[in-house]
């Protein structure tokens, strides 16, 4: 995640109305990003996105996310393509002015994302890595891969089959019977 880190705004650099940003990686960082999600290559990564101050020590981050990614499939072990379109969508608060504790199922259920500002810094890099690494696919596939068997690793998995023994009991049982 240290790759996107320089993608911040201190909070006295962020004027009373706003900031709006176009942020586009470079070959650098595209490649350090690409080796950290442990992915075959980052080929574009654009943000756009406005950081606007709520009052009260609150910014509200928004915008947008368009990234793509060269995978590997892995069925057939062929290169593919995978788009990540996303909104950002964020407030940043003093940790001090964060919600108590919730379970995770409430906070997997809150409307609002709540992140907290840490040494003065709205890390919006940060953010936008983290809805990256949450939205790529963990196993990703070409739509025409297909998985084939053969009539003998059909005839392996099946014997491989954890309730193959219990069935091999069940017939021997009825045999005798």
């Amino acid at each position: 995640m240290t790759a996107l880190i320089c993608w911040c705004h201190k909070l006295d650099e962020i004027p009373h109305g706003g900031v709006s940003e176009r942020r586009k990686a470079g070959d650098s960082l595209r490649l350090t990003i690409a080796e950290e999600l442990g992915v075959k290559a980052c080929t574009r990564l654009i943000a756009e996105y406005s950081i606007r101050n709520a009052g009260g020590g609150r910014f509200e981050l928004s915008g947008t996310l368009d990234s793509e990614f060269t995978r590997v499939c892995v069925v057939s072990l062929s290169t593919i393509t995978e788009t990540i379109k996303e909104t950002l969508d964020c407030t940043f608060v003093p940790p001090e002015h964060l919600p108590e504790r919730q379970s995770k199922e409430e906070e997997a259920l809150a409307v609002e994302e709540i992140e907290p500002i840490t040494k003065e810094t709205i890390e919006v890099g940060r953010i936008i890595y983290e809805v990256i690494a949450a939205t790529l696919d963990p196993y990703p596939r070409a739509n025409d891969a297909e998985l084939e068997l053969s009539s003998d690793s059909t005839e392996q998995v099946s014997l491989e089959n954890p309730f193959a023994a219990l069935q091999k009991l069940k017939d021997d049982s009825n045999a005798e019977s």
